[in-house]
C-alpha cells in the first residue's frame, strides 16, 4: 500500500477539501495519515520521518517549504485550488514535486518557470455532506426568525491577506505603480482576459516585457493585487445591481460598510453545518467568482448544485464542461443580464403554477 501523509490546518473550506481527498485516497487503497501543520518546521520533519510516507499531499503548497521539499526524499503533491503563483517560486522546483491546478490556464504559465509535473485536476464536492447540511434549519444571527432571501451570496469583500500582499507588492508598487494601476483597470474593463493576456496587452502599451525580469514569486505579488482589487469591485457591483430584492450576504465584516441598508448581513457562515441550508432556503444563489480563477469554476457552484438548489454564476470558459448552460446552470455576463435573469427566476416562485426549476439539477456527469 502507498502511504500518504496529508498536511492540513485551519480554514473555511480547505480542511473539508483535504478531508474529502483523504477519504478518496483510502478508498483507492492507500494508508493515509493527517498532520495539522504548525510553525515548527522541526516538528514537521519529525512527523515525516516517523510516518515515512511515500507521498506528501497538500493544497496550495500548505506546509511545504523549499527546505522540506529539497531535503526530504519524498514525492510531494500540491493541489492548487487558488492561483499557484501566490505560493511558489523557483527555489521550490524539484523533480519529485507534482502540481495539480484547478484552472487549466495555469499549466502553461507554470511551465514557463520550469515546473514540469503540472496537471489539470478540477474541483469536486461531497454530495452527502452538503445534503446533510441542507436538512438543518438556518436561523438569522441574533434572532429566532428564519430569513428567506430572494438572493444569497457567500464570500469575502475585504482585503484578504492584506499585510502579506503589501509586503510582497512593496517593491513593485514603488517602481511601477502606473503599470499596476493600469492592469487593475484593464481587468475591470475586460474581465475575460487571463493574467497572461493582461501582461501581454500591458507590455505592448508600455513597450516593455513586464514578465522578463521578475520571478514567479514577484509575479504572484502582482496577480494577488489585481485579484484583490478587481474581485472586490465585481462583488460589490453585482450585489448592488440587485437592489430592491431581498438579498442576504454572508462573509467578512467589511460588507457592513458597503451593503445597502435593506440587505441582510449574516456574518461568517459555517461551511460544514449551515451553508447547505442557506442554499436550499434561497430562491437564487449568486456566485461571483474571484478573478484569480481565470477559466475554471470555484467550489461554491459545485456545492450549490449538490443541494439541488438554483444558482446563477458569472461566465468562465470551462463552465460548460461541468454543466449544460441555461439548463443545469444559469450564467450572467453583466449587471443587466444578472438582474433580468434573477427577476425571471423569482417570478417563477410567485406563479400560480410554478414550472420545474431545471436550473438546479445536478449535471449527469457528476
Amino acid at each position: 500500500k502507498r502511504r500518504v501523509l496529508i498536511f492540513t490546518g485551519k480554514g473555511t473550506a480547505a480542511p473539508y477539501i483535504l478531508k474529502d481527498c483523504s477519504m478518496a485516497l483510502k478508498r483507492a487503497g492507500c494508508e493515509v495519515a493527517d498532520y495539522c501543520i504548525t510553525k515548527n518546521s522541526d516538528a514537521t520533519r519529525d512527523v515525516i520521518r516517523r510516518i515515512n510516507p511515500d507521498i506528501i499531499f497538500t493544497i496550495d503548497y500548505f506546509g511545504l517549504t523549499k527546505e522540506i521539499v529539497n531535503e526530504e526524499k519524498k514525492v510531494f503533491v500540491s493541489w492548487f485550488v487558488d492561483n499557484p503563483f501566490y505560493y511558489v517560486d523557483e527555489t521550490h522546483i524539484n523533480e519529485k514535486l507534482i502540481c495539480f491546478v484547478t484552472d487549466k490556464s495555469y499549466i502553461k504559465e507554470l511551465e514557463m518557470y520550469n515546473y514540469r509535473n503540472v496537471f489539470y485536476l478540477p474541483l469536486a464536492t461531497d454530495i452527502l455532506r452538503m445534503r446533510k447540511s441542507m436538512r438543518k434549519k438556518l436561523r438569522s444571527i441574533g434572532s429566532g426568525s428564519v430569513y428567506k432571501p430572494d438572493v444569497s451570496f457567500v464570500g469575502t469583500i475585504g482585503k484578504r491577506h492584506r499585510e502579506w500582499e503589501d509586503e510582497r507588492n512593496s517593491k513593485f508598487q514603488s517602481k511601477q505603480r502606473e503599470i499596476l494601476n493600469f492592469l487593475v483597470k484593464l481587468k475591470i474593463k475586460k474581465p475575460g482576459l487571463t493574467f497572461a493576456e493582461l501582461f501581454e496587452f500591458c507590455s505592448k502599451k508600455f513597450n516593455i516585457d513586464i514578465l522578463k525580469n521578475i520571478t514567479a514569486y514577484e509575479r504572484g505579488a502582482i496577480e494577488l493585487r489585481i485579484d484583490m482589487e478587481t474581485s472586490s469591485f465585481f462583488r460589490e457591483k453585482y450585489l448592488k445591481a440587485l437592489k430592491g430584492r431581498k438579498v442576504s450576504v454572508y462573509g467578512d465584516e467589511k460588507w457592513k460598510e458597503i451593503l445597502p441598508d435593506s440587505y441582510y448581513f449574516g456574518g461568517r457562515i459555517d461551511y460544514e453545518k449551515d451553508v447547505g441550508a442557506l442554499y436550499r432556503l434561497s430562491k437564487v444563489n449568486l456566485n461571483i467568482t474571484r478573478t484569480q480563477i481565470q477559466t475554471g469554476i470555484n467550489q461554491r457552484i459545485l456545492d450549490i448544485a449538490a443541494t439541488s438548489s438554483v444558482f446563477i454564476t458569472d461566465y468562465r470558459r470551462t463552465v460548460q464542461e461541468f454543466f449544460d448552460v441555461d439548463i443545469s446552470a444559469l450564467v450572467y455576463f453583466n449587471e443587466e443580464d444578472l438582474k433580468d435573469k434573477v427577476d425571471k427566476i423569482c417570478l417563477l416562485y410567485t406563479s400560480p403554477s410554478p414550472r420545474d426549476l431545471s436550473t438546479s439539477r445536478m449535471p449527469s456527469s457528476a
